[in-house]
């Protein structure tokens, strides 16, 4: 039987993974299948039988799907032509403000030269460590990621991520321990962000929208139905920006804070 919390484990690998991959690429639209192929070309061996190599390419379409998620990635797709991605203007080094990743993008950096070796090992692991049949089948019946169509039976072999609309509104539990804390921690950030007079002094303009705009999207959240995309580009991003543009004082560090108890939230969606 598929151990998901094991799945999960393993997925932080091929998230951060993909995140290197990405951060050397321009800011335009490439091929899912593009992608797919950097990844095993830097981090798989060519050699290894199709069983394993499906393996990994069931890890990196999950770790695409919760990029996607967390706004580090859009996706442009539709019912007859591949799917295409493309970074979005985030931090240099996305993997750094995602909860979970964030660990392991502290060790790369500490491996230095050695973070390559280091990653190769861990996927050598992990394809020799999952039934690839297993895995497409959890990933078809929808049994390891919400809000994105599984790939059809047909589909597998071309490695496609099939987005669904971004624009539905999401089922909120209100009552969850997630939802409460990327709820208290939001609000704490943009009580930071108000209360902050150098910012209101020096760029008051910029301060004043991106106050609006996080205000706006957590009443909407509180009391309306938004949509995933909503989320990301009016709470998520606002305070990525924040988390890097003030990286060195409090008013940073709580908008980290925040960004992490958002990201746990919406994976969990």
């Amino acid at each position: 039987m598929l151990d998901k919390e094991l799945v999960e484990e393993a997925k932080q690998y091929y998230m951060l993974a993909l995140c290197n991959v990405f951060k050397e690429l321009d800011e335009r639209y490439y091929s899912y299948g593009e992608i797919s192929r950097l990844f095993h070309e830097r981090y798989i061996d060519q050699s290894l039988p199709d069983y394993v190599r499906k393996t990994h390419s069931a890890f990196v379409l999950l770790s695409a799907r919760d990029l996607k998620k967390l706004g580090v990635i859009s996706v442009l797709s539709d019912k007859f032509s591949p799917p295409f991605v493309k970074k979005e203007a985030n931090p240099a080094d996305p993997a750094k403000s995602i909860l979970g990743i964030a660990p392991l993008a502290d060790k790369q950096r500490l491996l230095a030269q050695s973070a390559h070796a280091w990653l190769v090992a861990a996927f050598q692991s992990i394809g020799h460590r999952f039934d690839s049949d297993e895995l497409w089948k959890a990933i078809e019946d929808n049994q390891l990621s919400d809000g994105i169509e599984p790939p059809q039976p047909s589909q597998v072999s071309n490695d496609t991520i099939l987005e669904a609309e971004e624009w539905t509104p999401l089922p909120l539990e209100r009552k969850s321990a997630e939802y409460r804390e990327a709820i208290e921690a939001s609000e704490a950030a943009l009580r930071e962000i108000e209360s902050s007079n150098g910012y209101a002094v020096q760029e008051p303009d910029e301060r004043n929208a991106i106050v609006r705009v996080i205000s706006g999207t957590l009443s909407a959240i509180k009391e309306g139905a938004p949509s995933r995309s909503a989320i990301v580009h009016g709470l998520l991003r606002p305070l990525q920006y924040i988390s890097k543009k003030f990286a060195d004082s409090s008013v940073g560090e709580i908008a980290k804070m925040a960004v992490g108890k958002i990201a746990a939230w919406l994976l969990g969606l």
